[in-house]
């Protein structure tokens, strides 16, 4: 799957965003993650641990590269 679904919020497909900024929050311990679109608007999430963010950027980097099939995920 190609895109991130925000529950009940947006969705965007992956294979849009130009970069991917990501920072962490010492106080509570979660990870935000700023996606860059085009258009020059960004979407943001907020998840727990950093092998989620290792997760998305590594499927995004992969899409960008040409190397993912969604049907091996």
């Amino acid at each position: 799957m190609t895109t991130i679904i925000k529950k009940d919020n947006f969705i965007f497909d992956l294979r849009e965003v130009e970069f991917i900024t990501w920072s962490h929050n010492h106080d509570d311990g979660r990870w935000f993650i700023k996606f860059h679109l085009p258009s020059g608007k960004e979407c943001r999430i907020k998840v727990d641990e950093k092998d989620e963010v290792d997760e998305i950027i590594d499927k995004w980097n992969a899409i960008k590269n040409g190397d993912y099939d969604e049907l091996d995920h």
